[in-house]
């Protein structure tokens, strides 16, 4: 095949030679025409058509792609009306032959059935990593949308970087780091690594077991959750395994396993770090073919992930990451969270844990006959603005369907007010099946706050615990 860089020499597909398709291919993306791209999918946001916005892109990562698609469709649930006006936010950088932007989306969502009578519309604001090129013809096209925490979270030169959780990583060529939303993440802090204009992603989170697992057992327990989820998955060699920058003097107390997996057409090594109680996770994937040619590219990854600071107190590491990123600690029986001015104190003897992932902030206590005592807030859904008694209600409805619990009609009290501004009600949640009768009871209290779900969940399995639970949650107090 002819060579393009001879400029007397063109091989000529239809009436455009290869050097001219290559030079439209490499050449800048200009701000105005990504602002000419995000007008066109903010149109089609506004005929109700996310196949379309869907067809305008290439996608580099399908997986997030098909994941970034379903957010969008939930949009219109219920026949939402939506409107979208996309801008650029800071100023686009080129990575290879991609160009990345940060895309700052104003929605405006009407005829949502949890919207208040006086507030037919909602304002909302979502915030998008972008990633474009062009093809051959010249045109813009995207490849990648991941949506990201509108709170300022990033990160400098793609290194995510917790003193709380007392690691680094990132900042290898070619990795773009990706923060992931808070109430998504089933973790204290989570993220992926996309290896720009290829398949391979890397997700990082931090976790804390309660079982004090090895790294090693740690990593089967996770690959055997993940192969729960997906059938086609396979686990494959697990073996100890140390970060580079530790390995020539591994710091005492400092595990570390590597498993391998399958996954359908797809590879993955779970790497797992920990000291302590903390986990650190990375999690690498894609395709057999770009893991085998992008080897050194993940190694150079990888390279970068370090403790910072070796001689931490690791009796004291989980609490110093909850307060970081919850503003929660535990004291005794009792739970205090300064940030959002709630406490709680749970019944003596009983067992209690700070749990992270998908909430703002999450308490359990157990009690040996297995009742179980959870304190929980979440954040005012950003599809809806603030919080109101027709979402709580849709809230209590869809965690009583996961869990298989009843809930009629008379299942719950009237909204009562509070001093603090919310407005409360109690769920009473009998078990629903063929071990109904027999089941452990549930009652859930919630407070309704714009900012703030409030959750006080009792699991009654023994009759005895009944009125300790009730103490305990007459405990509560709000700010």
């Amino acid at each position: 095949m002819t060579r393009c860089g001879t400029w007397f020499t063109v091989l000529v597909v239809g009436t455009a030679p290869i050097c001219a398709q290559a030079s439209e291919a490499r050449r800048a993306i200009a701000r105005e025409e990504i602002r000419s791209l995000l007008q066109r999918l903010d149109e089609a946001l506004a005929h109700r058509d996310v196949r379309e916005y869907g067809a305008a892109f290439a996608p580099d990562h399908p997986g997030a792609h098909a994941i970034r698609m379903k957010q969008l469709e939930q949009l219109f649930v219920d026949g939402t009306r939506v409107t979208q006006e996309s801008t650029i936010a800071g100023d686009p950088r080129t990575v290879g032959d991609r160009t990345i932007v940060r895309v700052e989306h104003r929605i405006r969502a009407e005829g949502c059935k949890n919207a208040p009578a006086d507030k037919p519309a909602e304002h909302f604001r979502e915030d998008t990593i972008l990633v474009v090129r062009r093809d051959a013809a010249g045109n813009v096209v995207p490849t990648l949308e991941v949506e990201v925490p509108t709170d300022g979270h990033a990160t400098t030169n793609d290194v995510l970087r917790c003193p709380p959780c007392n690691y680094e990583f990132g900042g290898a060529p070619g990795w773009l780091c990706v923060p992931a939303l808070s109430e998504r993440a089933p973790a204290l802090e989570a993220a992926t690594f996309y290896f720009v204009g290829t398949d391979l992603a890397c997700d990082v989170s931090v976790q804390f077991d309660s079982k004090n697992r090895t790294a090693i057992e740690m990593a089967r327990h996770l690959g055997e959750s993940l192969r729960k989820r997906e059938s086609t998955a396979k686990l494959l060699d697990v073996t100890a395994w140390l970060p580079p920058a530790h390995r020539q003097e591994p710091p005492a107390g400092l595990e570390g396993a590597r498993l391998e997996l399958s996954i359908g057409a797809e590879q993955a090594v779970l790497f797992v770090v920990t000291f302590g109680a903390l986990h650190h996770t990375l999690f690498v994937r894609g395709l057999e073919t770009s893991m085998r040619q992008r080897t050194k590219n993940v190694q150079d990854l990888l390279a970068t992930y370090r403790v910072l600071d070796t001689n931490a107190d690791r009796a004291k590491a989980i609490a110093t990451a909850f307060l970081a990123h919850t503003g929660g600690v535990v004291t005794g029986q009792a739970y205090h969270n300064e940030r959002y001015g709630i406490s709680l104190t749970g019944p003596d003897g009983w067992q209690v844990q700070q749990r992270s992932g998908s909430s703002l902030f999450r308490v359990v206590w157990e009690s040996p006959r297995g009742s179980r005592l959870y304190l929980s807030g979440f954040g005012s859904p950003r599809r809806l603005g603030a919080w109101c008694p027709l979402s709580a209600d849709d809230w209590v409805h869809n965690l009583c369907d996961a869990n298989d619990l009843r809930l009629g009609e008379d299942a719950a009290t009237a909204w009562v007010e509070h001093k603090c501004g919310g407005r409360s009600r109690t769920y009473v949640c009998p078990p629903r099946g063929a071990d109904a009768p027999n089941g452990p009871q549930r009652e859930i209290f919630v407070l309704v706050q714009e900012d703030l779900l409030l959750v006080v969940d009792r699991i009654i399995a023994a009759a005895d615990d009944a009125d300790v639970l009730e103490r305990a949650a007459k405990s509560l107090h709000v700010r």
